[in-house]
């Protein structure tokens, strides 16, 4: 659990229809994960209350939207496009935590691609408020029709940018062993190792054998 489990958390914010229902699982994956690496680095500990500040938001947004569904609380249209202010800001928070706290693991472990692939999207980050900013009805008193054209840009940016972030999750979770993990691959080669040997010693002994036979059948041969 780490990386791994960060990759599938943050893999399920990329629900944008029905976020209020996912996010609250999302949310909690990533808490379990970061507060896994939180003993790495601060980055990913500050990553870790971020997380949790997500998870009480989105049982909040979850709550709202339910309450929304029903008619229970009339008018509720204008929250809901606040909220998703809040729920990208958040998003923005952890995802420069999490870069950052990738970026400060690679630096460590001198794996410098991951390194400098962490310090050059952190600065993209914002991409996420530009979106948030664009779901409130300031911005299209703002800009006027224009915003409908700028929130679907910036939309689509937010997606292509999520996804160079879980790459860079990824690469974490392909080239980096956290403590524990390196003891558990040991064993598995241990064991593969093993059976390897055993596949090598039945071949040795089974061409061993077909020598024998071959033997056997010329001397029988020559009789």
């Amino acid at each position: 659990m780490g990386f791994g489990t960060l990759f599938v958390g943050y893999f399920l914010l990329l629900n944008i229809t029905y976020f209020e229902f996912t996010d609250i699982i999302a949310a909690m994956i990533m808490l379990m994960a970061l507060y896994k690496l939180s003993f790495v680095n601060n980055s990913f500990k500050f990553g870790m209350i971020s997380a949790s500040i997500f998870a009480f938001f989105s049982l909040g947004e979850l709550v709202i939207s339910i309450l929304n569904a029903f008619n229970i609380i009339p008018n509720f249209e204008g929250i809901l496009s606040y909220v998703a202010l809040i729920r990208y800001t958040l998003i923005f928070i952890l995802c420069v935590f999490i870069l950052r706290g990738l970026g400060e693991v690679a630096k460590e472990v001198d794996h410098r691609e991951l390194e400098r692939y962490s310090a050059r999207w952190i600065n993209f980050s914002f991409i996420y408020l530009l979106c948030g900013f664009f779901e409130i009805p300031f911005a299209t008193s703002l800009f006027g029709e224009a915003a409908a054209y700028i929130y679907f840009v910036a939309l689509i940016a937010v997606m292509i940018y999520h996804g160079f972030a879980l790459f860079g999750i990824y690469k974490a979770f392909k080239d980096i062993l956290m403590p524990g993990e390196e003891a558990k691959k040991e064993k598995k080669i241990g064991f593969t190792d093993k059976l390897w040997q055993r596949i090598e010693k039945g071949n040795r002994e089974y061409a061993e054998y077909r020598q024998e036979k071959n033997k056997t059948k010329k001397g029988k041969g020559k009789k």
